[in-house]
């Protein structure tokens, strides 16, 4: 029998711990399978323990993963709180909730070369707003209901994001109260030991102002080298911040401010972070390229002239849509944070609800 696909939509208020065991008794269904995916992708397409009996291997890689948790918990306490009532929620072991929310971190590790994951485009208006449209791409084992949030957490503002099952909440594109919105693409370069992405970009979901934003996701040292767009309605500022470490490139962090246009896909531009090895995105990804070239040379009557319009190019686009592969898209986000509009539309044409719209 194949399981209902539905959105899952959670709307809540109170503490970590409050929100997250609501998240997982709503996502109870879906973590296991989201788990069991996980792991078989880790065990196929990883280093970890190889050689070793599959037990064995299984074990090292919920040491890996709980390392994650841990590391995060060092930075943010709150990340392992809510991790925790997740399981609660769900009924699993904590380690459960480590594979499905550290697979990244773990995999980029351990060799793997990640698949291509979304694209992003960013433009500033003649009516002064900065619109934002992102199709966010996962990999196949991540095809499963995702979470789509609107919450308030105790002594902080009230946020929407997309996010998936098992998984810290903001991940897949937010905008708050403060009118901080955040969008992430995914690089290649293999993840260093350090400070889990997942949080960093949790926390800065939360953020009030645009320095704080860029203060927690730059964090030293960064497990992972991503590129985030930044965008602040209130202040008008809009920023694409990649970062990395030391290991992998000269910069830590490279912040480019965004005048007019910015787009990104998965592989680092020429002139940006300066990696220490040839980009791996250039053998193993050439679909990033082609999507990138689509977003660059988008003519001025084709540019989205409202978020309704960036949705329907974005979830129409023969390049920019993923519909197999490695990696899919599993929903278009779009966002004005000048206006406080935040829109998802649910990739999957036999969702029960597939147009979100929000105003914060």
């Amino acid at each position: 029998m194949t399981k209902e696909r539905v959105m899952r939509f959670v709307q809540a208020r109170g503490s970590f711990y409050e929100v997250a065991l609501q998240v997982g008794e709503e996502c109870r269904s879906d973590i296991p399978e989201v788990y069991n995916r996980g792991m078989e992708y880790l065990l196929k397409h990883t280093m970890v323990g190889h050689g070793m009996q599959i037990e064995k291997r299984r074990s090292l890689i919920h040491d890996r993963a709980q390392f994650y948790l841990r590391k995060g918990e060092e930075i943010w306490k709150p990340s392992g709180i809510y991790l925790r009532a997740q399981a609660k929620g769900a009924s699993v072991d904590e380690s459960v909730i480590a594979v499905t929310s550290f697979t990244e971190e773990v995999s980029s590790e351990a060799g793997i070369i990640p698949p291509d994951k979304c694209s992003t485009w960013v433009g500033r208006f003649s009516d002064g707003a900065i619109r934002h449209v992102h199709n966010e791409d996962f990999e196949e084992h991540n095809r499963s209901n995702m979470v789509l949030l609107d919450v308030v957490f105790d002594g902080f503002l009230r946020s929407v994001g997309l996010t998936y099952s098992g998984q810290l909440f903001n991940l897949a594109g937010s905008l708050n109260a403060a009118r901080i919105g955040i969008t992430n693409n995914g690089f290649h370069p293999l993840a260093q030991p350090g400070w889990p992405k997942q949080v960093l970009h949790c926390r800065a979901s939360l953020t009030q102002s645009m320095r704080g934003a860029k203060t927690w996701l730059s964090l030293q040292p960064n497990a992972v080298t991503t590129g985030y767009v930044v965008v602040c309605g209130r202040t008008g500022e809009a920023v694409s911040l990649m970062v990395s470490n030391l290991k992998t490139a000269k910069l830590e962090m490279d912040l480019l401010p965004i005048q007019d246009v910015f787009y990104c896909t998965n592989h680092v531009p020429p002139g940006r972070l300066g990696l220490h090895l040839p980009d791996p995105a250039i053998a193993a990804s050439p679909n990033s390229f082609e999507r990138y070239d689509v977003l660059a040379n988008f003519k001025p009557n084709e540019l989205p002239k409202n978020l309704q319009e960036g949705i329907y190019l974005f979830a129409n686009h023969p390049v920019l849509f993923r519909k197999a592969g490695a990696s899919v898209t599993l929903a278009t986000v779009a966002m004005c944070a000048t206006t406080g509009e935040f829109l998802v539309y649910d990739a999957d044409p036999s969702a029960q609800k597939r147009y979100w719209p929000f105003y914060l």
